[in-house]
């Protein structure tokens, strides 16, 4: 009976490093998985007053495999009634902030512009030095927000 004991601890301890290393190779797959799933990266954004409200600028650049789009421009979580221009390799091009679809292939830098007023119809009162975020929505429902200080 007793060389059985070294035995079953030798078969638990084997056990015990197979369940540790398979769950390390699960979280590390989703580690990988998770990364791999991102499409934009946000390089800078600023803002600039400008009569009566704030310019904004946000560049962004599509970091993926895959070409996507972005699909919505939010400002505080809320989609405000501002027309959203986007600049990149194929030129210029306006859409309202709710309803963007724009197109960025991998690799693109586009810039995005957008005027803030005082009040938009999202109903927020902006004021200088207030931060806001700005969310970037894409196709694959990914969502970048970003924080800009108003000058």
């Amino acid at each position: 009976m007793r060389a059985l004991s070294p035995l079953i601890a030798t078969v638990i301890l084997v056990s015990v490093a197979i369940a540790v290393s398979v769950a390390f190779a699960l979280w590390a797959s989703n580690m990988v998985s998770v990364e791999s799933s991102r499409d934009l990266e946000i390089i800078s954004s600023y803002s600039n007053p400008v009569g009566g409200g704030w310019n904004v600028t946000v560049i962004v650049k599509n970091i993926g495999t895959r070409p996507t789009s972005i699909v919505r421009v939010m400002v505080n979580q809320r989609v405000c009634d501002i027309m959203v221009e986007f600049e990149g390799a194929r030129g210029r091009a306006s859409h309202p902030a709710g309803n963007t679809d724009y197109y960025i292939a991998p690799g693109e830098r586009v810039v995005l512009y957008f005027t803030l007023r005082s009040q938009e119809s999202c109903g927020i009162l902006f004021t200088p030095g207030q931060m806001v975020e700005i969310t970037i929505v894409t196709s694959t429902g990914m969502e970048y927000p970003q924080s800009v200080q108003l000058k």
